[in-house]
């Protein structure tokens, strides 16, 4: 999967607590606006869910649409 380059700001740690090891991401999706050109939500929604699921055990996200949050719910189900 290509991704474009434009919108993408995230970062992710890796830290330990309570003796367990997880990895955090703090990741500005940037909302869904339809004049994103070939950055519009349609095109980055895929990366972004591959990103939470291949990338982080918990994550923090800035400039979710309600519509984005259901969505990115749905498929990223198991982070609750």
């Amino acid at each position: 999967m290509t991704r474009p380059i434009a919108w993408l700001a995230a970062a992710a740690l890796s830290l330990t607590a309570y003796g367990e090891d997880f990895r955090l991401l703090s990741f500005n999706i940037r909302f869904a606006n339809p004049k994103d050109g070939a950055d519009r939500w349609e095109n980055r929604r895929d990366y972004v869910v591959k990103l939470i699921h291949d990338e982080c055990d918990l994550a923090g996200l800035q400039e979710v649409l309600p519509e984005q949050r259901s969505e990115l719910a749905e498929r990223c189900a198991e982070f609750g």
